[in-house]
């Protein structure tokens, strides 16, 4: 059994960490492979860059030490020792930014929703001189050296080869799956489908971070919805809104779905959901699309960044332009599929498809191990 190194940052056993995506990869290399872990502390003190950071506070800039070349150096030592001890066949790191330095024998597969300059003026807003020109160069070199870079959508893998120089024959377009503790039976999802009520419209708008998930979009797209005569309703996971919300919203701050209870509820949500409502300003891939697909609810989303290669416009979900569409747009499209149980059901079942097809970890996990295995030979 070949011997897989995980090189991470963050603990990649923890399914809540960086949205789970880590977790979700690491699990599908168990079994295939023997898995030797790598948590990456920091190894450089903080105030060593403390001066770029004043300097970028002032400006009201962006600034991290994450790509300073001397903490890249640090990190690639500490790969060079661990890789040898270990005596690895890969390494899988699902960042590019600690193996970016790393030259030894030992193969690295990088796995990325993005590169770095797809997230200037989208994730990254004025953004210090110094940390763009160190990200853009970072991210170049990561994978030039690499032996093969895994993105989760065509834009992405895209933007590697013309932004970043990567080398097409390299590059890999391999979706991710749902950060979900169970996958939802097929059978209990159709059931769940025709069972949705038809006397009112339950959307649901999951995520942490309210003004880049669009949570001010999605208010106004409810109150168009009621002007309308569509009976909605709203439930609102995973952050409290910053702004007045109407009457009948519910509001859940918080829910690990990783735990049995904090499961058991989410999946009631989903189950008697219509519509998940995540306008995004900005989105490198959305697990929380792939997450309502796995229970057969159609996605109302924004055009942006990787979300096109999860959500298909018109079949699998409802996608609008950012810069075009308008609150009433988008209730109006919403407006006109509630009016049609049968196409409603049709989008319903499509997500579901859409989701057994390519949008899960254990698919992922197929092509995946086809791409270590070519790169260990």
């Amino acid at each position: 059994m070949a011997k897989i190194g995980f090189c991470c940052t963050w603990q990649a056993t923890d399914p809540n960490a960086n949205s789970g995506y880590a977790f979700s990869i690491r699990n599908q290399l168990l079994g295939q492979y023997e898995v030797v872990d790598l948590l990456l502390e920091p190894v450089w003190p903080r105030v060593m860059f403390l001066g770029y950071k004043v300097a970028a506070r002032l400006r009201g800039e962006h600034y991290g030490y994450e790509r300073e070349p001397l903490y890249l150096d640090a990190l690639a030592r500490n790969i060079e020792q661990w890789a040898r001890d270990a005596s690895l066949d890969a390494i899988v790191c699902p960042t590019t930014i600690p193996v970016t330095r790393y030259r030894g024998p030992v193969p690295v597969v990088v796995v990325a929703d993005q590169v770095f300059p797809s997230a200037l003026g989208s994730y990254l807003q004025r953004v210090f001189a110094r940390y763009r020109r160190q990200g853009l160069a970072q991210e170049r070199e990561a994978l030039a050296h690499c032996a093969a870079a895994s993105f989760p959508t065509r834009e992405a893998a895209d933007a590697a080869v013309r932004d970043c120089g990567a080398d097409p024959a390299r590059v890999h377009v391999i979706p991710w799956g749902a950060n979900l503790l169970a996958e939802p039976p097929r059978d209990e999802i159709e059931r769940a489908v025709r069972g949705r009520a038809r006397d009112a419209c339950s959307l649901v708008f999951i995520g942490r971070e309210w003004e880049r998930k669009g949570g001010a979009l999605v208010l106004a797209t409810l109150d168009e919805l009621r002007k309308r005569g569509v009976p909605a309703q709203l439930t609102i996971i995973g952050v409290t809104p910053p702004e007045p919300v109407p009457d009948g919203v519910r509001i859940i701050p918080f829910l690990d779905k990783q735990t049995p209870a904090g499961w058991q509820e989410f999946s009631a949500i989903m189950d008697a959901a219509h519509l998940l409502l995540v306008p995004s300003r900005a989105e490198a891939y959305g697990q929380v699309y792939c997450e309502a697909a796995a229970f057969g609810v159609p996605s109302v989303a924004n055009s942006v960044g990787g979300v096109p290669s999860l959500v298909c416009d018109g079949r699998t979900g409802i996608l609008v332009d950012p810069e075009t569409a308008t609150p009433a747009d988008i209730a109006a499209r919403i407006a006109d599929l509630w009016s049609d149980r049968a196409a409603y059901e049709a989008m319903a079942f499509a997500a579901r498809e859409d989701y057994e097809r390519r949008l899960n970890w254990d698919r992922f996990g197929e092509r995946f191990r086809a791409v270590v295995d070519g790169v260990i030979g």
